[in-house]
């Protein structure tokens, strides 16, 4: 299975029609400052991570100065996140956030099965509030096929071209 960065199922969503927030990643601190000063304002600064509880950690950070960009990006690329290496920061525009929603594609370790993870109220602080999270199984919501091909492999050329329909006996 494949893990996507932030700034990696961004661009997906963005492909796809969702309006997302300006921004790019950086590996370098000047990659950082040459991105806001490119967006123009506030930004924030996020470390690309697969971790959760990023503002807590130092990971996130807001600056409107390119020496502050500068700090934080520098900061946030020494870090270690457990045993790996920040490699990226995101920096996006700021925007004005009138409602925010936290979504979610995850193996279940436990029940060996994809669930997806949905809240109303945004992304930071997720994991305290767990127990208001909606937490869909697909399998126990009409999935009942194998996973489709090119999943597991992360090679598009392996998908099915023809995937299954609801109520297709293929």
């Amino acid at each position: 299975m494949a893990r996507l960065h932030e700034f990696q199922g961004k661009a997906i969503l963005a492909a796809n029609g969702f309006k997302i927030p300006r921004g790019r990643a950086a590996s370098t601190a000047d990659d950082a400052v040459a991105a806001a000063r490119e967006l123009g304002g506030e930004v924030v600064i996020k470390i690309q991570a697969w971790t959760t509880g990023r503002a807590g950690i130092g990971g996130v950070a807001f600056a409107t100065e390119p020496d502050d960009v500068r700090a934080h990006a520098a900061r946030m690329l020494a870090m270690k996140v457990g045993q790996f290496p920040v490699e990226a920061v995101l920096v996006e525009e700021k925007i004005a956030i009138e409602r925010e929603f936290f979504l979610s594609f995850a193996i279940d370790d436990a029940a060996r099965a994809p669930v997806i993870i949905f809240a109303a109220g945004g992304g930071s602080g997720i994991e305290e509030r767990a127990a208001s999270t909606k937490r869909i199984n697909p399998v126990k919501h009409g999935y009942d096929g194998p996973p489709p091909r090119g999943i597991s492999d992360g090679n598009p050329k392996s998908q099915d071209p023809n995937p299954r329909e609801k109520g297709d006996q293929r």
